[in-house]
């Protein structure tokens, strides 16, 4: 309890120089590489979920590409206009990384043989928050406690949490008993499996018409991504009827409310830059 309340305060008194803040270093990129940062973050925020891992709701949020410089049976894969873009935003932030202390968050690759990388967006306090309230689960099925300090070194999804599709699950923020029926679906048959989709279960018509309405090239280009206030809610699945999922709609709807008043009016890089180098519990225009 105490490391997490030593972080909480941390995030909310960051002693960074406010030169190096996020929307003022910002400037100094060059446009190019300003809009393959914005491209990546936009997806990153708009459909992986990271919005809600910015805004304190979700833990963490992950998203995939495959590496062009990976051989694999996936290599051309690779090679698709939305992997790519993708791909060279990772590399740019990679490259400006530096500019932009993140106390609060971490934004981790794992690579694996499959020529994929998973990226793993962290909400820290919450992440830490989220292990100690399941403490009795990570405790009974991981031999050694998961290590803050050597997540930068040792594998966080692959090496500490062991693949563990429960453990995971509850990382991600999709609730106890939806991990935990997650990580048994293939024990039920197709009739009486409990679990659907919770996009379906809460998305409105005019963000799914949205949604399909722009098709692939949408997704490729970035157009999907532009129109923050259309962002679907996290995709996983539930069991429509347990009251953790009905809890889940509420947290969710609310701060994906959150999200599109933040960012309207505002220039999205330097908006989800500033908010990455402060706290995640600022979210208020007024704040800023």
């Amino acid at each position: 309890m105490f490391v997490i309340a030593a972080l909480s305060w941390y995030c909310l008194f960051p002693s960074m120089p406010r030169e190096l803040e996020g929307s003022k270093t910002a400037h100094l990129i060059p446009k190019r590489d300003r809009e393959r940062l914005e491209y990546f973050f936009r997806r990153l925020i708009f459909w992986d979920g990271s919005g809600y891992v910015l805004m304190g709701s979700k833990p963490c949020s992950i998203a995939l590409f495959q590496r062009p410089t990976a051989f694999s049976s996936h290599f051309l894969d690779s090679f698709t206009f939305s992997n790519i873009r993708f791909w060279l935003g990772w590399k740019t932030w990679e490259k400006y990384e530096h500019l932009f202390p993140h106390p609060c968050f971490s934004l981790l690759r794992e690579d694996r043989a499959n020529g994929q990388s998973l990226l793993i967006f962290i909400n820290k306090a919450e992440f830490l928050q989220t292990v100690a309230s399941h403490r009795e689960d990570f405790e009974s099925i991981l031999k050694n406690p998961i290590e803050w300090n050597q997540l930068e070194s040792k594998a966080l999804f692959d090496e500490q949490l062991q693949n563990n599709d429960f453990l995971i699950g509850i990382i991600l923020g999709y609730g106890r008993n939806n991990a935990w029926l997650y990580s048994q679906r293939n024990l039920f048959s197709e009739k009486t499996k409990p679990l659907v989709s919770f996009t379906d279960l809460q998305e409105n018509e005019r963000v799914s018409n949205y949604i399909a309405s722009k098709g692939f090239w949408g997704f490729a280009s970035g157009a999907l991504f532009e129109d923050i206030s259309k962002m679907p809610l996290p995709g996983f699945v539930v069991d429509a009827n347990d009251p953790e999922t009905k809890q889940l709609k509420v947290k969710y709807s609310k701060s994906r409310e959150e999200i599109i008043q933040y960012y309207e009016g505002e220039n999205f890089l330097d908006a989800t830059l500033e908010l990455f180098t402060k706290s995640s519990a600022v979210h208020d225009k007024n704040q800023r």
